[in-house]
């Protein structure tokens, strides 16, 4: 329970497939029927997986936008951004299997421990001309 604006709100977790913008919701009373609404809030004591998905190349590291990350046994999906950078939210300590993949990468499964906030780099790599 909490205040927003003066006014009295309840918010209550949640469980979201296919995307993950907030585990908590705000309830509220609006012409006599009750409205969930999403927010952008997660329940204390969760961590973030985050990082940049990159080429390596002669010049450097190249940032990767719009790879696609999978959290298989969560149901959690993400994107990278024009900077390669994407963040997870929401997620608990222990092992989680992470898919990566875009068209022209090689696809790949990586697992990755959460323990505390998480920095996870990802390396993509092209496919060759054979297995495209």
């Amino acid at each position: 329970f909490g205040t927003a604006n003066g006014e009295r709100r309840a918010y209550l977790t949640m469980n979201y497939h296919h995307d993950n913008p907030g585990t908590v919701i705000d309830l509220e009373v609006v012409d006599g029927k009750l409205v969930a609404t999403r927010t952008n809030r997660y329940v204390p004591g969760t961590f973030t997986l985050s990082g940049l998905a990159f080429e390596a190349t002669a010049a450097g590291r190249l940032p990767v936008a719009d790879i696609s990350l999978h959290i298989p046994p969560l149901d959690l999906y993400a994107g990278s951004d024009k900077n390669g950078f994407y963040s997870i939210q929401g997620l608990n300590a222990g092992v989680v299997s992470v898919w990566t993949g875009k068209d022209g990468y090689e696809g790949r499964s990586r697992e990755v421990k959460i323990d505390g906030n998480t920095r996870f780099d990802i390396q993509m790599v092209r496919r060759s001309m054979a297995t495209r």
